[in-house]
Parts: structure tokens; C-alpha cells; sequence
């Protein structure tokens, strides 16, 4: 998996969440790791794992928050929220701890 090789600035991610984030792209090398048990894949995700557990902080609102970047600005948003917020973040976490196969991704198109 070239993920595994390139540096972690290449990939062009800026939050833990699932849109666009470290989460979502946690969620679906997680699915991929489960149905191959690819060491390179085991690598990958516990690197996002740390990641996104670095990411957290009991300062704001929900603990992960979702960081916006454009060319002139940054701004971060607090939510509660799936794709943008706390809650799907927190999902693609659990995800690790369980042989089970979650259905909440389904929403995601991705099984």
C-alpha cells in the first residue's frame, strides 16, 4: 500500500473526522485491513489511530474538531456531527476495538 511509504504531509489531511479526515480514511483502511489482514494495512492503521487520538482536546466542545484549510485561512469547527464532528470520529476509533463489522459505515458507501 503506497499510503504506508509517503509522508504523512503528502496525504492532505487536516482533521480527525470522517469527511475529508483522518477518520475517514482510518474507516477504510480499517474495512480493507479486515478483509485482507495485510500488515501494511495494520501499520497504516494504527498510525491514523495515534493520529487522531494526538488530535483530541478537552478543551473544546466535543474533543475532536474539524479543521478547515484554504489557501488564505483556517478555521475549525465544533460539532457533535457524522461527518464533520465528534461522533463519527469517535465511530472510526470503536471500529478498532471490535472483529465485528460495523454497520454504521454503510451510510458511507463504503462496504
Amino acid at each position: 500500500m503506497a499510503l504506508a511509504h509517503r509522508p504523512e504531509e503528502d496525504w492532505n489531511l487536516h482533521a480527525p473526522t470522517l469527511c475529508h479526515g483522518f477518520g475517514g480514511l482510518l474507516q477504510m483502511t480499517q474495512r480493507m485491513y479486515a478483509e485482507s489482514g495485510d500488515d501494511q494495512l495494520n501499520v497504516v492503521r494504527e498510525r491514523l489511530a495515534w493520529r487522531i487520538l494526538e488530535s483530541f482536546d478537552r478543551n473544546t466542545p466535543f474533543g475532536f474538531s474539524e479543521v478547515i484549510k484554504t489557501e488564505h485561512e483556517t478555521s475549525v469547527l465544533h460539532s457533535p456531527g457524522l461527518l464533520q464532528g465528534a461522533a463519527g470520529t469517535v465511530l472510526a476509533l470503536l471500529g478498532l476495538c471490535s472483529t465485528q463489522e460495523p454497520e454504521w459505515d454503510q451510510v458511507l458507501l463504503i462496504t
